[in-house]
């Protein structure tokens, strides 16, 4: 009966009562998380136990305030990547602990860790410079896909020149560098940060501008007014062909033929009646008539001066 009872105490021990048993394993050293561009790793060296072939198994927890949240379980490797079971926002300790069989060690845990203060920012990706006419653009790709993104600095310089000018991106990742000299060297740095942590900086990439009359400013005012004028013109275009009846009774009024004129082509007998008459009268009225008187007696003839004229 004891003996019985003996062996049920032992296997609710080992069954139930397993974390605050004794530890039998020594614990995992060198404990630490590594943490790049938001991918997180909990890194440990390796538990070894003497004469043992069986591999040794790693659990790991976050310990949220009360809760605690399994990581990786029953692993042989000696690394927990928790990148995609975790937010950016949580901050908690995580722990680690060996197990072989019904062995075990004990929990350790590195200090409390929080993504978005904690990991590291590399330097930007795929940073490109072109030359232009006094100008050069800046073209890169953030060195991991961020919600929010991520802020930029863009640093640059003359080459040979000490001193660096600094120009904030926000979230562009393409910017137009103007107003500068013209066949001359200039170098080019670009810095991701958020608003808790500085992002390492690129290695400067330059390049030289070139000849030209218009700065890239200008060129940049010249197509901008180029194309308000073209949408000016076609806005313009498309109401003249919609409303062209209406422009040419305005442009173009009807034709109204004079009075006399109508008046005419609707009876012209009747004016040239009255145009008749009115010209006869005018003839009659400017008719003169001579008489003629000869004295035979004097024989004069009609040269003669006496010649009276009657009207």
């Amino acid at each position: 009966m004891w003996t019985l009872l003996l062996v049920l105490t032992t296997l609710w021990t080992f069954t139930f009562c397993k974390d605050t048993a004794t530890p039998d394993l020594p614990v995992p050293t060198n404990v630490h998380i590594d943490s790049y561009n938001m991918r997180h790793i909990l890194k440990w060296d390796p538990v070894y136990v003497p004469k043992e072939m069986r591999p040794v198994m790693y659990n790991v927890q976050l310990q949220l305030f009360s809760d605690k949240h399994p990581m990786c379980v029953n692993i042989t490797e000696t690394q927990c990547d928790f990148t995609d079971k975790v937010k950016p926002f949580w901050r908690g300790h995580y722990m680690v602990r060996a197990e072989l069989g019904e062995q075990y060690s004990s929990w350790v845990q590195v200090s409390d860790f929080q993504a978005s203060k904690h990991t590291k920012i590399g330097p930007v990706q795929s940073l490109v410079v072109q030359p232009h006419a006094k100008a050069l653009t800046v073209d890169f790709s953030p060195p991991f896909p961020s919600e929010p993104p991520l802020r930029y600095l863009l640093y640059y310089w003359k080459e040979g020149a000490e001193n660096k000018a600094e120009v904030p991106l926000r979230a562009s990742t393409h910017y137009l560098l103007g107003d500068l000299e013209e066949e001359t060297e200039y170098c080019v740095q670009v810095q991701a940060f958020t608003s808790h942590i500085e992002g390492e900086i690129s290695n400067p990439l330059c390049a030289k501008t070139k000849i030209g009359d218009y700065t890239g400013k200008e060129v940049a005012v010249t197509v901008g007014c180029v194309t308000v004028v073209c949408l000016i013109c076609s806005v313009a275009g498309f109401m003249i062909y919609r409303n062209k009846a209406l422009l040419k009774g305005l442009l173009y009024p009807p034709f109204r033929m004079p009075v006399h004129i109508h008046e005419f082509l609707e009876n012209p007998s009747a004016i040239q009646d009255e145009a008749g008459l009115d010209s006869n009268q005018e003839r009659l009225d400017s008719i003169s008539i001579l008489e003629l008187t000869i004295d035979n007696e004097d024989n004069r003839t009609c040269d003669d001066p006496n010649l009276v004229e009657k009207t």
